[in-house]
């Protein structure tokens, strides 16, 4: 057995695993780069995740957007690595990766080593995958836990796949239209332990939900579904969501008509005589590769298996597809899903188009060849040509100058820099996925620890601090000080929508214990009226810190304290 399991790592699968390693290595190298503060809601959740270990119950004590596990998920996380903001990061960048790992072996199982390790290097180093897995967004949380209960359910452990997808369905809504697909089409299918997926999301998705809002039922149902419906219409932020998406997902748009090529091959192949080409397999071969499984399935077998593995999987992209186009307001991190569905399109794609091509020439069908190819070609022109440019959301005389600020790893510094990072950027200019992502770690909060260290050493225990959803939770998680009220969430759609009046919210939290007040300057909540007018009233500044893009932030102490 030990000399079987060595011959069984032996060449391809050396190199599978080499692939593999590489490509995990390559994004935690990236992450390197994103310890620091940004203008971001994560700091919403990981002050109201610290609140809740300390005993407070959410949509009972404090406001909250979104499904309850995306903070209970944290809660460990914190007491497990500390309350600090390396583990904030760290939190989304193991889920991604989790979520790459459970991809690849979800694809290599049925279509080979070739296409896990092409759909893991597509997933891994998508621009918004990398971005987005900086931040914990939820969408990122709830990706690796649908990922992971897909691969339970494709092994028939339904009770455990539907645990682990409701649990990810209350981390972020977002994936639900997903997992119901995956419920039905395992009922359809008739697939080993469907009944127990059912029974376990079930229980997980409801019971929680009722456990976690029996305190507050009309605070939890106001902040997990009746605000979403209330938000205006975004209209401008959706457009340039999917302009940004298109212009930078270059193989994302390659990979539909590479994977439609690649099912009217497998289509091809499960009706082939022979798909293989050659001799026909003797009975003895077909009853050792039908016990093997996957790709030694006989061959036209296996073709139909990955054809409607293959069709599934474009029914996952129109489902996700309509759930977002749908949406009032989308952010690029929404795309995440629909990122990995496209990471897996052009991995299967691709082996299936190669598999049917040895099979076209193998059988001397060269003109239908010929016109395969030119069909795919002209698709992937197409595609191509209908894909936004960037500067269709950013001015074509855009230009910046960006300053290198080192990661965590001087070894990693050494590496990246001369290889990935440039100084200067051109608007409508070519630059590789890895120096976006290495501009985008350099956008963080200028003068955070300023802030920080005068509330440190000018700050009461019994003070209180209030403002921006950006700023406030973060100084109150990096220094140990407490929101008044809790309110973390003061995000400016919460009082256009008209769940919370801004005059009774202020009037609420104008405590005497209300010391502290940072904003934005005029943008964000100080872009309202009535808050900025009672801001300057009865607060004056302490300190005010420019950005580099302008932008002023103000840390304001209570008038005669």
């Amino acid at each position: 057995m030990p000399i079987d399991r060595w011959k069984s790592w032996s060449g391809r699968g050396i190199a599978e695993a080499a692939a593999v390693l590489l490509l995990l290595a390559l994004y935690a190298a990236m992450k390197t780069y994103c310890v620091r503060p940004t203008m971001t809601d994560d700091w919403i959740y990981a002050y109201l995740a610290r609140r809740i270990g300390e005993g407070a119950w959410p949509y009972q004590d404090f406001f909250f957007a979104h499904p309850p596990m995306h903070l209970l998920a944290m809660v460990p996380f914190l007491k497990l690595f500390g309350e600090t903001i390396a583990t904030i990061r760290l939190m989304p960048t193991l889920a991604t990766l989790l979520s790459g790992i459970f991809l690849w072996r979800i694809v290599r199982r049925d279509h080979g080593a070739v296409a896990g390790v092409v759909a893991l290097a597509a997933f891994l180093t998508a621009l918004d995958v990398i971005r987005a897995s900086t931040h914990v967004t939820g969408t990122n949380l709830s990706l690796a836990a649908l990922i992971v209960g897909t691969w339970a359910f494709l092994r028939g452990r339904g009770l455990l796949g539907g645990i682990v997808t409701g649990l990810g369905s209350l981390v972020a809504l977002y994936i639900g239209p997903l997992v119901a697909f995956l419920l039905v089409l395992l009922a359809w299918r008739r697939m080993p332990g469907w009944r127990w997926a059912w029974i376990g999301f079930a229980v997980t998705f409801i019971g929680l939900q009722l456990i976690v809002a029996a305190p507050a039922p009309g605070s939890y149902l106001l902040g997990v579904y009746r605000y979403h419906s209330m938000k205006l219409e975004n209209r401008e932020k959706t457009e340039e969501s999917w302009d940004r998406a298109l212009a930078y997902q270059a193989l994302g748009c390659a990979a539909l008509p590479i994977l439609l090529a690649g099912i009217a091959g497998e289509a091809w192949l499960a009706r082939s005589p022979n798909p293989r080409g050659g001799k026909r397999p003797t009975r003895e071969q077909h009853r050792r590769e039908a016990s093997e499984g996957g790709e030694a399935l006989p061959a036209r077998e296996g073709a139909r298996r990955r054809l409607r593995w293959q069709l599934a999987l474009v029914g996952l992209i129109a489902v996700e597809l309509l759930f977002l186009l749908s949406l009032k307001e989308m952010y690029t991190y929404y795309l995440l899903p629909l990122l990995a569905l496209v990471a897996v399109a052009l991995g299967v794609g691709l082996v299936s188009v190669a598999r049917t091509t040895r099979s076209l020439l193998a059988h001397r069908e060269r003109g239908l060849l010929l016109a395969g190819s030119a069909v795919l070609l002209f698709l992937l022109i197409g595609a191509e040509a209908l894909r936004t440019k960037e500067t269709s959301f950013i001015r074509t005389s855009y230009e910046r100058t960006y300053a290198w600020v080192p990661g965590t790893s001087p070894a990693i510094d050494r590496l990246v820099r001369p290889l990935f990072w440039r100084d200067h950027r051109r608007a409508g200019s070519g630059y590789l996925t890895l120096t976006r992502a290495l501009w985008h770690e350099t956008d963080h909060i200028f003068g955070a620890d300023t802030l920080a260290a005068i509330l440190r050493r000018e700050a009461a225990p019994t003070d209180r601090i209030v403002g921006d959803s950006h700023l406030a939770p973060l100084l109150a998680f990096t220094t140990g000080m407490r929101i008044i009220d809790d309110e973390a969430d003061t995000n400016s759609k919460r009082f256009s929508s008209g769940v919370e009046k801004i005059d009774r919210f202020i009037a609420r939290i104008d405590r005497p214990e209300l010391v502290w007040v940072v904003t934005v300057e005029e943008t964000y909540i100080d872009a309202i009226p009535a808050f900025r007018r009672w801001r300057i009233e009865n607060f004056e500044p302490v300190v005010r810190l420019q950005q580099p893009d302008g932008e002023i932030l103000n840390l304001s102490r209570r008038k005669g304290t």
